[in-house]
């Protein structure tokens, strides 16, 4: 059981980790003109997520970055796995190639 808490508020909540803008790749190369003109030369902001529960050790913290859909993509995949007849250890093992990491740190 645990108990899961994310939120999108994207700029309500002070962030002592400044948005990257060096070595940020535009994602698709497309270039709006003026005055729509956006360079993609930053990441967006962070989003805080909490996971509680009593299997967690006391004070443990995860430090990846994972893209915001791991989550809903984790639990699709798990749905369909579930139906499918695979049992929830399955599942956990599987976990790493249901999620998308940013980069580990």
């Amino acid at each position: 059981m645990a108990l899961l808490i994310t939120y999108d508020e994207h700029g309500g909540f002070y962030d002592h980790v400044p948005t990257p803008v060096s070595g940020v790749p535009n994602p698709d190369r497309i270039v709006e003109l003026d005055p729509f003109y956006f360079k993609f030369n930053r990441l967006g902001v962070r989003v805080p997520t909490l996971l509680v529960s009593p299997w967690i050790d006391k004070a443990t913290g995860e430090a990846n970055q994972y893209v915001e859909d791991a989550v809903k993509r984790f639990l699709d995949v798990r749905k369909v796995a579930i139906r499918a007849g695979a049992n929830e250890s399955v599942i956990v093992t599987m976990r790493p190639s249901l999620t998308s990491r940013i980069k580990d740190q």
